[in-house]
């Protein structure tokens, strides 16, 4: 994944919103994940495809981190959320 990349919202998932927090169910394994306000954050922000750029510059500005932390705090959890395909690298 580079600063290029297209990133969108997965496309086997239905989403809802539970005493705050974001509940997903994928359609295609009935399997459920929760989402914390990172991670709300990011699924709210992909309405749209951004870059991965955009999304880096969004939440530097948003959570005030430091590159430090985004290399190890949330970086990792980019990329679990393409394993878990909540988010996907767009082809379009």
């Amino acid at each position: 994944m580079n600063l290029n990349t297209t990133i969108k919202r997965g496309e086997n998932y239905l989403h809802n919103e539970v005493d705050n927090e974001l509940v997903m169910m994928n359609v295609n394994t009935g399997g459920y994940v929760s989402l914390n306000d990172t991670g709300k954050f990011i699924w709210h922000f992909l309405e749209s495809p951004k870059t991965y750029q955009e999304i880096m510059d969004c939440l530097f500005n948003t959570y005030n981190v430091t590159k430090e932390q985004f290399t190890t705090d949330l970086v990792p959890f980019l990329e679990k959320m393409l394993d878990e395909k909540i988010i996907e690298i767009s082809t379009k």
